[in-house]
């Protein structure tokens, strides 16, 4: 390694060179923030991978002279306005002992390399240049540089040089004036840090006073955010987890260095809890600047029109007028996708790619999991976190979550509607071989519903002639939707080469009909989590309900990592925990104890004429209950929720609920949106009834999942069947209470909710009694006959 360091004044503002604690700058990201211009998607080409680039360029430097140097790394320590930083990166290729000394940049690319060059050139040579002046600091005696810039063809090995002669001066005065340049578009944001953290650093909490235990919460995280850990935090439902755990990380930001804190979150609902939050933090001073990431699809000003700047207009010329657009939309210090579509038109710049880059410039980003943990839609821009903190919000997913990101499959009716477009006959033909390969695969494995099979390699192979073929043809995409469809689900699978060298992967065959599903599925991804969590300083993961600790640790990969249970802010008076043990809700007896629950859930209500959710499995189950219960219920009104309900038609049903006077009953499914998402507080629940302990249903990929488990850790059953059962009970009992005020029963019907093997995943602070059936009616108005009161209503 070369390491740079020194004391010469730059010829720039406030830039200076010398040895310093720094900051991450990456020469690439540098190279690309100051010397990116034109437009955004200026062509299309065969995606390549990182394994293809790696494996050209060692091809090509096998030919280079003894004294060639290969992946040499260099750094420079450098501080700009009072920022510290560590300028780093990777020379593809020096040669110091040619004459004139030689600096080369491999770009391995499927592209025409002179339209690469025209439209990526300036970036590239930046590149090239940056890591020339950095050798020159360290190696004052060479005065003269020969720079290579090389395009790479990965497939047949062609490659096209360019090439330019320098002198260290001119380099030297290369780097000084992107430092300069970089440093006056930093200005901005280092007053803007510098302001932040003088304003937490007197900020109060923002209620008059904290929760019960929910100081002690907030404590913990922002003790371990300065020790740099990742810690696991469950804190019940309602305890203001999301509050305690933002306002901390905020108060943590001027004593870590952290540039800036990244909220992950599984649902939609989620961010609206963070940026509620957020608000109540900052409402007035606009000190923290936040900004939420939406789906590309959604933000879209042309649907339907290809991401290509010789056809939508809010591609073409995007790098030259994204700064202007970032100042207009960075003056708002709550930035929603609406705003970022607003700025988008009028600045006529893709609203998508301009979050992303406002994103590098706000506090507080808001965002789905695949921002951070899909290894095809992550965000390059935040790839080297190691000034960032991550605060993942409903961590019980995130196991799961990481598993459908490396999970991919193929159907064979893709491209079959793909085949049905008029196409090029090459591109008909490439995608009749993948067909051939599908329905080869299934002639070999006898027709099954489904099975384990070997990695396919005749249609992995299939599969790259296909993506090749196409992208030969700039063009052949744009009028041609299924073909995009068939494209997307290629290319996918084709990334998925690259991690799915592990034995927690399994490729499944599927057929229905016609059609026939080749799947990799991940069954273990945490080895991916623990390497994603490892690029950022610091994490936070929380949620309400991850019983047992060492479970959720293990499954994220971070097994030696803190875990912490903050304590509850309700009382024991405030909730009875019923278990129901003898109604079987098993899946063959449900038809025969349909009656038993009806009865069960008329008595619960008779004796409490409340509000109350009904939780099932599944909705077929939930329909025979309200088939079954017609007639029964009397009074209660019955809210259904439907399946694929539109945000609207939840909004809707929500209310309908909310409106309803008592007795009502909001029959929903385990999982959905209504069960784990949504805030019940303004509804007033008397109760939350789950009826069912909701196991998934056994499939050759829960099997093996189960298996996977059973041979690395002893407890397939645990991880694949039980977890994901009970921690959607777990979630839809955490609806009842949202304040100190509230207080309900929750009763859990099925026989195994009595097992020590799923009493596990009980929430720490549930003291469960075992009722028989035809007693709970009575057990539930007892409860509501015992005095209680909130504790701000007692006298002292």
């Amino acid at each position: 390694m070369v390491q740079l360091s020194g004391k010469q004044r730059l010829q720039g503002q406030g830039a200076q060179i010398q040895s310093l604690k720094h900051q991450l700058l990456p020469v690439r990201w540098l190279a690309e923030q100051v010397h990116r211009t034109g437009d955004l998607y200026a062509y299309r080409s065969a995606p390549t991978q990182g394994v293809e680039g790696i494996a050209t360029q060692r091809r090509l430097q096998r030919d280079r002279p003894d004294g060639y140097q290969a992946e040499l790394a260099v750094q420079m320590e450098i501080s700009l306005d009072g920022g510290n930083f560590e300028l780093r990166g990777r020379v593809d290729g020096a040669d110091l002992s040619a004459a004139p000394a030689v600096v080369e940049e491999f770009k391995t690319t499927r592209a025409d390399p002179e339209l690469a060059h025209r439209h990526d050139g300036a970036v590239h040579w930046a590149q090239a240049r940056l890591y020339a002046a950095m050798l020159a600091e360290a190696h004052p005696n060479l005065h003269d540089w020969r720079l290579r810039l090389l395009y790479c063809h990965p497939d047949d090995g062609r490659v096209r040089a360019f090439e330019e002669r320098q002198s260290s001066t001119a380099l030297r005065e290369f780097l000084h004036d992107t430092l300069a340049r970089f440093a006056a578009r930093m200005r901005p944001w280092r007053k803007h840090q510098a302001a932040r953290n003088a304003w937490l650093a007197e900020r109060d909490f923002p209620y008059p006073s904290y929760r019960p235990h929910q100081r002690a919460a907030a404590r913990r995280c922002y003790q371990a955010l300065r020790a740099e850990e990742s810690l696991l935090l469950e804190a019940p439902t309602g305890s203001g987890k999301s509050m305690a755990v933002l306002y901390a990380a905020l108060k943590s930001l001027p004593q870590t260095g952290a540039s800036k804190l990244i909220f992950l979150t599984s649902r939609g609902t989620g961010a609206a809890a963070a940026e509620a939050a957020l608000e109540r933090i900052d409402a007035t001073s606009g000190r923290i600047r936040r900004i939420t990431l939406a789906a590309k699809e959604k933000q879209c000003l042309t649907p339907g029109m290809p991401c290509a700047a010789d056809q939508c207009p809010y591609a073409k010329g995007y790098f030259d007028k994204r700064i202007d657009a970032e100042a207009t939309l960075l003056a708002d210090p709550a930035i929603t996708p609406e705003r970022v579509r607003e700025v988008g038109r009028r600045h006529e710049v893709c609203p998508y790619e301009l979050s992303l880059d406002a994103a590098l410039w706000s506090d507080v980003v808001i965002g789905d999991y695949n921002y951070v943990f899909d290894p095809v839609v992550r965000l390059r821009r935040f790839a080297d976190g190691k000034d960032i903190d991550l605060l993942i919000d409903e961590a019980h997913q995130l196991s799961d979550r990481a598993e459908e990101a490396l999970s991919v499959g193929l159907c064979r009716s893709t491209f079959k509607a793909a085949l049905a477009e008029p196409l090029p006959a090459l591109l008909a033909r490439r995608l009749r071989s993948i067909d051939r390969a599908l329905v080869n695969l299934r002639r070999e494995h006898g027709h099954p519903d489904q099975a384990v099979i070997e990695a396919p390699a005749a249609l992995t192979r299939a599969i790259e002639r296909f993506l090749k073929t196409l992208f030969s043809d700039e063009g052949a995409l744009d009028a041609l939707p299924k073909t995009q469809v068939a494209a997307w689900a290629a290319n996918r699978w084709r990334k998925a080469e690259l991690w799915r060298q592990s034995e927690a992967f399994v490729h499944l065959l599927r057929t229905h009909d016609s059609d026939i599903e080749v799947m990799l599925r991940c069954l273990d991804a945490s080895e991916h989590l623990k390497e994603s969590l490892a690029r950022y300083r610091s994490s936070i993961r929380f949620s309400g309900t991850l019983s047992p600790l060492p479970l959720y640790n293990a499954l994220h990969g971070l097994v030696e990592a803190p875990a912490e249970r903050a304590g509850s802010p309700f009382e024991s008076e405030q909730v009875a925990v019923l278990l129901v043990t003898d109604i079987n809700t098993y899946f063959n007896g449900r038809q025969a104890s349909m009656a038993q629950v009806v009865d069960l859930v008329r008595d619960v209500v008779a004796a409490r004429a409340g509000r109350y959710l009904l939780a099932f499995p599944s909705y077929g189950y939930l329909d025979g209950f309200a088939e079954a219960a017609k007639g029964s219920l009397g009074s209660i009104r019955l809210h259904r929720q439907a399946p694929d309900m539109t945000d609207g038609q939840r909004t809707e049903y929500l209310s309908d609920f909310a409106q309803s006077e008592p007795p009502a009953l909001a029959a929903i499914v385990l999982g959905g949106v209504f069960a784990e998402s949504v805030d019940f507080a303004a509804v007033s629940l008397s109760g939350v009834l789950a009826i069912g302990a909701g196991l998934p249903p056994p499939t050759l990929a829960r099997a093996s999942k189960a298996r996977y488990f059973d041979a690395k850790s002893g407890n397939g059953v645990e991880v694949a069947y039980q977890q994901p059962a009970m921690t959607k009970v777990a979630q839809v009992a955490g609806r009842l209470l949202r304040s100190p005020e509230d207080r309900g029963v929750i009763c859990l019907v099925d026989p195994r909710f009595g097992h020590d093997g799923f009493q596990r995943f009980f929430p720490s602070h549930w003291r469960p009694q075992r009722v028989p059936a035809r007693q709970v009616g009575t057990t539930v108005a007892k409860f509501w006959r015992e005095p209680w009161q909130p504790p701000m209503l007692r006298e002292d």
